[in-house]
């Protein structure tokens, strides 16, 4: 005997891994964000936190329903119970460690002290909302970042790290000279959130 099912009946134990990538990995925490959202989890020790971050890099399959984590060798990491609420913000407040949000020293001392020649010079063509085009030597790049307005002011662009780096200022009552740094996303990001 066999049953057809149409396509258009509701699977009530629907799939809903979805792709998730590692944001960053602070103390005990681990932040990935997943299905549109930013998540963070905290583990018994920073060990644990460290060995979830290992496995999971750079990125993996997340359930909700199941709050696991699919890892590259097909096994799932049941994840710490969600405690921590977040709540969405404007990108001066966001605590956010992860492209197109906050820069983490990482990929950007990398970037400002590796080959002058790794920056290119770029030029912005478009911005919409959070999203930019950007024009360098190889070609038009779509990027995203938390704080278009600084935008208007980039000059170069670290491809390897995806790091832009705007022009230089003077703050002349601290005698300072610098640059102000946006580390990119080439996808759409996730909202903003402390927490």
């Amino acid at each position: 005997m066999s049953i057809h099912i149409p396509d258009s009946v509701p699977n009530s134990s629907a799939d809903d891994w979805v792709e998730a990538h590692v944001n960053s990995c602070a103390g005990a925490s681990l932040t990935f964000s997943a299905g549109g959202k930013s998540h963070v989890r905290v583990f018994r020790s920073q060990y644990g936190a460290l060995l979830a971050f290992a496995s999971l890099s750079p990125s993996f399959l997340y359930s909700h329903s199941r709050n696991k984590a699919r890892l590259h060798d097909g096994d799932d990491l049941e994840l710490p119970p969600r405690h921590i609420q977040h709540q969405h913000c404007s990108a001066a407040e966001c605590n956010v460690l992860a492209p197109g949000h906050k820069p983490h020293h990482g990929p950007v001392l990398r970037a400002a002290n590796g080959p002058a020649e790794k920056w290119v010079p770029v030029e912005v063509l478009n911005v919409e909302g959070m999203k930019a085009t950007l024009a360098t030597p190889r070609g038009q790049v779509t990027v995203y970042n938390h704080q278009p307005h600084h935008f208007a002011k980039v000059v170069e662009f670290h491809e390897q790290f995806g790091i832009l780096r705007c022009a230089r200022k003077s703050d002349p009552a601290s005698g300072h000279t610098g640059s102000t740094v946006m580390w990119i996303s080439r996808e759409p990001i996730t909202a903003c959130t402390k927490g």
